[in-house]
């Protein structure tokens, strides 16, 4: 419960609620969990939860004393595959912020990728738009920004590279439990980032936010390797 003590004189924003909270609400009291002693606080709690709470009450699988001890004041937020007017614009801000984080001037997506980007459902929400705009800016152009991994016919194919499920630079690729080859992992992004901006490294050594030296220094690498 340290982040509840901590958070006297303030709001708490909670992203996960957790059904083993033993916080008293009306009183401002909590129990740390094994704890005998009860220490006061001065906090507001703002939960947040990607499920029904109140159908998990319901079925017996959220503790449905917690769930009205939250539900205060209840906000919904539509996902993004309701809320279609909003998508554009966020993409805009992402892409700006990213861009600067990669010391990009400037990030414009194509008519295509609109399209891309308005036919999908987002199933992830804000992390997986987040996601497919910093893919396109560093395996993409930035300037003319396209999303195939969630376009017409990307069919579960990776990005600019036609493998299947099995390719890590898909979407929906999943740790091996064999592991995988972090040297050729590495020599692989280097190079799509060098693809991606027509053989400059300077600019591929920008979008991956290292020293040029280093990817010189991969190369070269690669080579004494081979």
């Amino acid at each position: 419960m340290g982040f509840v003590s901590i958070a006297t004189g303030s709001v708490r924003f909670s992203g996960v609620v957790r059904k083993c909270v033993r916080y008293q609400f009306e009183e401002g009291k909590i129990r740390r969990v094994g704890g005998s002693s009860e220490i006061t606080v001065d906090a507001r709690v703002i939960a947040a939860s990607n499920r029904d709470l109140q159908q998990l009450a319901r079925d017996g699988e959220f503790r449905e004393d917690l769930y009205h001890r939250l539900n205060l004041l209840h906000v919904r937020i539509p996902p993004l595959r309701e809320r279609k007017a909003d998508i554009m614009p966020l993409v805009e801000h992402l892409g700006r912020r990213l861009a600067s984080r990669y010391q990009i001037d400037d990030y414009r997506v194509s008519e295509l990728g609109k399209k891309q980007i308005l036919n999908h459902e987002w199933p992830g929400n804000m992390r997986e738009l987040a996601h497919e705009v910093e893919r396109s800016i560093i395996l993409g152009d930035p300037e003319n920004a396209e999303f195939s991994s969630i376009g017409p016919g990307a069919g579960g194919q990776s990005i600019e590279t036609g493998e299947g499920a099995d390719d890590w630079l898909n979407p929906g690729w999943e740790f091996p439990e064999d592991g995988i080859d972090l040297e050729a992992a590495i020599d692989r992004l280097i190079d799509c980032a060098i693809d991606s901006v027509g053989g400059n490294v300077t600019k591929a050594a920008r979008k991956l936010r290292v020293q040029r030296d280093y990817i010189r220094y991969r190369k070269k690498k690669r080579e004494e390797r081979d």
